[in-house]
């Protein structure tokens, strides 16, 4: 049996915004992952979802790939912090790595943002990108660069415990767009891409909290994420925001130490993990 591992990402500024051309910055979490393993069999087989489904049928015209498999996947990569694009990852490097195609980050990445259509209609590129290259990334336009990060930064990630809709969440922006909000988004991405490779780790929390007043307004927040956001403010975390499409998922808490008393007594009756980056 072949496996192919993918980890997980998360949006730390310039979420929604970058589907209006605006940048945004990325980073990938590598303590949570996607498995996928396959199996020779003597006909195709899936796991009962239909988008995994299409995107195995994808893949599997566009690499011309003839071998039948059985598919397995496991994964800890909770909603809101890249799951699909880490599955389409992790897929495409397990069917490399069968057929011995041996395709780099570039073409993974390629590939993986044809598989994300599925899931999102028009995904922007972010989620592959830095799930594909497993670096920060800043990215604009399906343009990326990859960020030289000044300090260590460490993340609690609190799943709220809902699950919203990516194509229902961002059609709900486009009903209502206010580009002036986008903007505003994208001036905070570029001011923290410098606060970034400076390690000011103050007013990147700072930036944080910005960009969640921002995307409140927007209208992806709700009780729950807030709810968790001044918890987070009030057991004293440098910064707090939702990551990915919002209404549900998780947020991430810029904190100081992976041992702050506070937090962890803060979101001990939720599910979360702690990242450093």
């Amino acid at each position: 049996m072949i496996s192919g591992l993918a980890c997980a990402k998360l949006i730390l500024f310039g979420e929604h915004a970058v589907v209006y051309g605006e940048p945004g910055i990325a980073i990938p979490i590598t303590e949570l992952s996607t498995i996928v393993s396959l199996d020779e069999s003597s006909k195709f087989s899936y796991l009962r979802n239909k988008k995994v489904k299409m995107i195995m049928e994808l893949l599997v015209k566009r690499l011309n790939i003839t071998k039948s498999m059985k598919l397995y996947v496991e994964s800890s990569v909770p909603n809101g912090l890249g799951s699909s694009a880490s599955l389409s990852v992790a897929m495409i490097r397990a069917i490399s790595m069968q057929n011995k195609l041996y395709l780099n980050d570039e073409a993974i990445n390629d590939l993986a943002y044809e598989c994300e259509k599925f899931f999102h209609g028009t995904p922007s590129g972010i989620d592959n990108t830095a799930i594909s290259y497993e670096k920060p990334i800043y990215f604009q336009n399906n343009t990326s660069s990859f960020l030289n990060l000044k300090k260590k930064l460490v993340f609690y990630i609190i799943n709220t415990g809902k699950v919203a809709n990516t194509k229902e969440v961002i059609e709900s922006i486009k009903s209502t767009l206010d580009m002036q909000l986008i903007r505003s988004i994208g001036i905070i991405s570029k001011k923290a891409r410098h606060e970034l490779e400076s390690g000011n780790l103050a007013e990147i929390g700072h930036l944080m909290d910005e960009n969640q007043i921002l995307l409140r307004k927007l209208g992806v927040s709700s009780k729950k994420i807030d709810e968790i956001v001044m918890r987070a403010k009030g057991a004293g975390a440098l910064g707090a925001k939702l990551t990915g499409k919002g209404k549900g998922g998780c947020v991430i808490v810029l904190a100081e130490s992976k041992t702050d008393e506070k937090l962890n007594m803060a979101f001990k009756d939720y599910e979360y993990y702690v990242s450093i980056i």
